[in-house]
């Protein structure tokens, strides 16, 4: 959403003709209640090649996915998980950050 909440001013006068028409003015607060109608965008591709040796340390940073999302307030909330493809549990995602991480040592025999 473009934005959250808008302002309107209605302005009526009295159509007598007179100069001394009266005036009333109303300020209409319109909040925007959001909905989650914006999919989340990944930054890059969505196939990313990584290498590393197998003398990489646990708790090395593999990855950072980066992530935007068109709605607003907690719609626009974004969590990271993995959601298949890590059978020894290999790998961890911060759900928040978008962080992937090493939590096991890289055997490739």
């Amino acid at each position: 959403e473009m934005e959250d909440s808008y302002l309107l001013v209605i302005q009526a006068t009295s159509s007598s003709g007179n100069a001394l028409d009266s005036v009333a003015d109303a300020i209409i607060n319109i909040s925007v209640i959001d909905v989650n109608d914006n999919r989340p965008t990944i930054s890059g591709s969505s196939v990313q090649v990584i290498s590393r040796g197998e003398n990489t340390p646990t708790g090395t940073t593999l990855w950072h996915f980066t992530c935007s999302d068109g709605d607003a307030g907690n719609n626009a909330q974004v969590q990271f998980r993995i959601s298949a493809g890590n059978v020894n549990s290999t790998f961890a995602i911060d759900p928040q950050s978008g962080n992937v991480t090493l939590t096991k040592s890289l055997n490739y025999e």
